[in-house]
């Protein structure tokens, strides 16, 4: 219903700013879907912790329905003690220790967590994963100088390690000390050239000082089969699978096409 006085010339006006709107809101939205392509190609990655996947694959451990509770991790935790009370002094600085002090970090107790690591390196002093793990706690408590000594002193015991290179150099990317964290990346690459997680970092390094050809080359290399990262669940209930947030997702973006803007 038009309003009283409006003109048949004046109603076309309006009948084609709708359209060019229209329009104009659906070529900006693709522009938009473009640019987020794009920062996803090429774009400073977050830098992200290499674990030990032994210590991990165990603390974090996962059931037939592919998620790892609080109370499943509560519950390892205690046969873990169980199992070192009952060795008492035998048990050496290995897995079953170092488990449990990943696991006291996954359920917040870092302080507990950061004590037991102590303990751990006060006996095995070089021990990789011990030192691996105490990086990535003290990375997730904020302690990234602390975090960057203890990767380099994981380095220096284990030169020939990829892992210990590449996560100081993640912590050193975040710093934007460029230099210092692309030798880090180049010498994992020297060790293991197919490291997906030193293309990745290099690539960010590369893509933040300017040389996009040579970021695209290392993007590829990083993410070609290592295309999506998992991160263990800390939820205490189900988790919602991956599947029906993109159902739900397309349908309300097919919902937001159908609206048009109003006259």
């Amino acid at each position: 219903m038009w309003r009283t006085g409006v003109t048949p010339v004046q109603r076309e006006t309006f009948n084609n700013a709708g359209r060019m709107g229209t329009n104009a809101n659906l070529r900006i939205r693709g522009l938009a879907n473009q640019q987020i392509v794009m920062r996803l190609k090429l774009t400073r990655i977050e830098p992200r912790i290499v674990n030990a996947p032994k210590q991990h694959a165990t603390a974090q451990q996962t059931g037939r329905s592919g998620w790892a509770p609080r109370l499943a991790q509560e519950s390892r935790l205690r046969q873990l003690e169980e199992l070192i009370a009952r060795r008492g002094t035998e048990i050496d600085a290995g897995d079953t220790e170092i488990e449990r002090a990943v696991l006291l970090g996954a359920l917040d107790r870092r302080q507990d967590a950061q004590q037991a690591f102590i303990d751990i390196l006060r006996r095995a002093p070089t021990n990789f994963s011990a030192l691996n793990e105490f990086g990535t706690l003290l990375t997730n408590m904020g302690a990234i100088d602390a975090a960057c000594r203890v990767y380099s002193e994981a380095i220096l015991h284990h030169p020939q390690n990829p892992m210990g290179h590449v996560n100081l150099a993640n912590l050193l990317l975040r710093a934007n000390k460029y230099d210092q964290a692309r030798a880090h990346y180049e010498a994992a690459l020297r060790i293991d050239p197919d490291y997906a997680q030193a293309h990745q970092g290099l690539g960010a390094v590369l893509s933040d000082t300017g040389d996009r050809a040579g970021a695209r080359y290392h993007f590829h290399k990083g993410f070609r089969d290592h295309a999506i990262s998992s991160l263990p669940y800390r939820g205490t209930e189900p988790p919602i699978a991956s599947s029906r947030v993109l159902c739900a997702l397309s349908r309300s973006m097919r919902g937001m096409e159908r609206i048009r803007p109003c006259v």
